[in-house]
């Protein structure tokens, strides 16, 4: 009763009366010096108008309460109660219901000489219950009496009773790491290609062998070029191989592929302007129907609807985009606060719910495996990785949702066969194109032609090659650059014989060590026993023959024959001498026939 009356004698903020507050009217001091008439009369309505309503308060007392640590006879340690010290030592003790006390003379007795007999605490004796939880768990518990609801909790040492639960956990605990040693520690150290392993120190040792072979014979080098080109090149085909033209528009797709073949045969043998031949295309359709009878229009797709089109969407979206992040994010955050939505993203949450599913299902597959960590990572991994693959695919499930309920049925065509590429076929693609390997490196050995007589011509002519007959001429001819009417063939002549060796087979390096010698050497005595001792300025041939000679042939585009190219013309010694000997006779002429001036 004395706890009832002093709390209701303790004084309450609430049945306290403080003096309202006041209120004051707020004035502007507003000069406009200059301004407009009509200016300074909005001012000064506005102003009048919040003087009007406006204020602040002049005073706004606030009343505590009186503190309860203040005032005679009041202490901290009246409030906060510590709990008794002697809790253990007397849960440890028979004595009696209620809880009594131990005087700071028994608890010395207790500490110094451990529980003993007398005629008031008596050593407590454990209970059926408390037995068993020995037997079961090493551990009892004994009801606090001091705070109740709590218990105390004393283990017995492990040395003396450990307890069959207990026991039986620590069993399956070290079956678990055993377990895991074999079929994780031991798997990855034997059969996996992890870091340590067995098969990775074989793959070390077999790279670096290979490494020796390459650098001294050359080992097979190959790779997958232009797997993203490829792979982009056939999801646009995927995405459109299904739509099927219109009856009425048969006669164009006929049209138009015609038109492709010749103009691809055309590209391939003449030298064309692309845009040329763009205009002269044929009309394109743009209505297409797919096996579900949806209908498919491509006319906004058109180019040059796009390039009429392009000009006034990118001033509206100029003219629309400007200053409207700030507010868009203000409501956003707005709305989102407003829904309470978390700041994990939706499909964290789901992949939190999956993995916990996943780790449930786990532990009650394989309850003693599971208890090892190494191996219950691992699995909680795996079915990470298969949840992130299945959700990597719902937000374009989700999108084709929306777009059906919003009848955007040629939209969501595109988006299921764009989703179809990527989920099943996408993956075999790879695979195959990654099979599809080509040589890293390429190279070329040219080996020089000696007779002009065994020089390779080649005839081009509408996008075919053919080799001709070499003929050597001695009448020349005017045309002797490639002509650029597509009317007239077009001859080449190779004055080397070309042989190409690549990365693909083994002992590639060999092969292009016998190339370059043979290339080198060759070479090399047609430049030191052809070129120089009988072509050259400073050959035999120069210094012994009458007569200039020709060390070059021209090839005719009118024909396709060699005939001597004049500006290859040699001078020999006695030629040069003749020369000399004219230019001299010719100028004793001259001057023996012109007067004598006395000059």
């Amino acid at each position: 009763m004395s706890g009832e009356g002093e709390r209701a004698s303790r004084p309450n903020s609430l049945l306290l009366e403080p003096p309202p507050p006041e209120r004051e009217p707020l004035h502007f001091d507003v000069q406009l010096v200059g301004a407009p008439p009509e200016v300074e009369q909005l001012v000064n309505n506005i102003k009048q108008v919040a003087e009007d309503f406006l204020y602040h308060w002049k005073t706004f007392p606030i009343v505590l309460p009186p503190s309860q640590f203040t005032g005679p006879g009041n202490k901290p340690s009246d409030i906060i109660i510590a709990p008794p010290c002697d809790e253990l030592d007397a849960a440890a003790l028979d004595a009696g219901v209620e809880p009594q006390p131990l005087s700071p003379k028994q608890l010395h007795a207790i500490r110094e000489k451990g529980l003993h007999k007398d005629k008031v605490f008596n050593p407590k004796k454990l209970s059926t219950k408390q037995l068993e939880s020995i037997h079961e768990w090493g551990e009892f518990e004994v009801p606090s009496r001091h705070f109740p609801g709590q218990s105390h909790v004393w283990r017995v040492a492990g040395w003396l009773q450990r307890g069959r639960a207990r026991a039986r956990e620590e069993l399956y605990c070290h079956v678990a790491r055993a377990v895991a040693l074999l079929v994780v520690v031991a798997r990855d150290r034997l059969l996996r290609d992890e870091p340590l392993s067995v098969i990775a120190g074989g793959k070390a040792l077999l790279h670096g062998l290979r490494r020796l072979l390459d650098v001294l014979i050359g080992m097979p080098s190959l790779e997958a070029r232009d797997l993203d080109k490829k792979i982009r090149e056939e999801r646009s085909r995927y995405l459109v191989a299904e739509l099927i033209c219109k009856p009425e528009d048969q006669e164009d797709i006929t049209a138009l592929a015609a038109w492709v073949s010749r103009a691809m045969r055309r590209a391939a043998s003449e030298k064309t302007d692309a845009r040329d031949a763009l205009r002269l295309a044929p009309r394109v359709p743009c209505v297409y129907t797919t096996p579900q009878k949806t209908q498919v229009d491509l006319r906004l797709y058109r180019r040059e609807v796009a390039r009429r089109a392009a000009g006034p969407l990118q001033a509206l979206l100029e003219r629309e985009s400007r200053g409207w992040f700030l507010h868009f994010r203000e409501r956003r955050a707005a709305h989102l606060a407003s829904q309470k939505v978390p700041i994990k993203d939706i499909e964290e949450r789901k992949l939190e719910a999956g993995l916990a599913r996943a780790e449930a299902r786990i532990l009650a597959t394989h309850p003693v495996l599971s208890r090892a960590g190494a191996w219950r990572a691992e699995r909680l991994a795996a079915a990470s990785r298969r949840l992130r693959a299945d959700l990597s695919w719902a937000p374009l499930e989700d999108a084709a949702a929306a777009m059906q309920a919003q009848q955007l049925h040629q939209h969501r065509y595109f988006l299921l066969r764009d989703l179809a590429f990527l989920r099943d076929r996408e993956p075999l693609l790879l695979k195959e194109l990654r099979a599809a390997k080509t040589p890293t490196r390429e190279f070329t050995w040219a080996t020089r032609i000696w007779l002009p007589r065994n020089w390779s011509v080649v005839r081009h002519f509408r996008g075919r090659s053919e080799r001709i007959p070499t003929v050597l001429s001695s009448r020349a001819t005017s045309i002797v650059t490639p002509r650029s009417d597509p009317s007239q063939p077009v001859f080449l002549v190779h004055r080397e014989r070309l042989r190409r060796t690549a990365t693909r087979w083994p002992a590639w390096r060999l092969l292009n060590l016998a190339h370059r010698t043979w290339c080198w050497g060759w070479n090399m005595m047609f430049l030191l026993g052809v070129l120089v001792p009988w072509y050259s300025p400073v050959s035999l041939r120069a210094l012994l023959q009458v007569k200039p000679f020709v060390t070059d042939y021209e090839l005719s585009q009118v024909n396709g024959t060699l005939f001597p190219k004049r500006s290859s013309e040699t001078q020999t010694m006695w030629s040069r001498l003749l020369r000399l000997w004219r230019h001299v006779s010719k100028e004793r002429t001259r001057f023996e026939t012109e007067p004598d001036t006395g000059n």
